[in-house]
C-alpha cells in the first residue's frame, strides 16, 4: 500500500517504546482514489521492520475516532512474519493508545501467500 502510484510516505521521527524497543515512525497520505481508513495514516515499526502500531481516523465512521491499531504476535507463514494478533483502541489527544474498550480484536491462526498470476 505505501508503495502505490500516489502514495506519499515520510520518516516523522523515532518513538521511544517500553525502555529499550524503538519504533520508526512512517506518515503517509494516500489518494482519493485508493480505498484506505482514511488520507493520513502512521505506522509504526519496529528494530526487525514488523509493523507495530497503525494510526488513523476512519473516514467512514467519523472525524473524531482516533484509533490505534495495536499488532503482535509474530509468526511466519510461507516464509513472510505477519503480526497474528490485532487490537484497535480509542488513540487520545496525547497520541497515547487507551486501553478499554477494544474496538476491534483479530486473531489469525492461518495465512496461505498465493502467488499473482502474471
Amino acid at each position: 500500500m505505501l508503495r502505490r502510484v500516489g502514495a506519499e510516505p515520510r520518516v516523522v521521527e523515532i518513538l521511544g517504546r517500553d525502555g529499550d524497543e524503538v519504533w520508526q515512525r512512517l506518515a503517509a497520505r494516500f489518494p482519493e482514489s485508493l480505498p484506505t481508513h482514511s488520507r493520513e495514516q502512521i505506522f509504526y515499526f519496529d528494530s526487525a521492520w514488523h509493523e507495530r502500531r497503525h494510526d488513523y481516523t476512519p473516514d467512514v465512521f467519523a472525524s473524531w475516532a482516533d484509533a490505534a491499531q495495536l499488532m503482535g504476535n509474530q509468526r511466519m507463514f510461507g516464509g513472510v512474519s505477519f503480526p497474528t494478533l490485532r487490537r484497535v483502541f480509542p488513540r487520545g489527544d496525547d497520541n497515547r493508545a487507551g486501553t478499554r474498550p477494544t474496538l476491534v480484536w483479530i486473531e489469525v491462526s492461518q495465512i496461505e501467500l498465493v502467488p499473482a498470476q502474471p
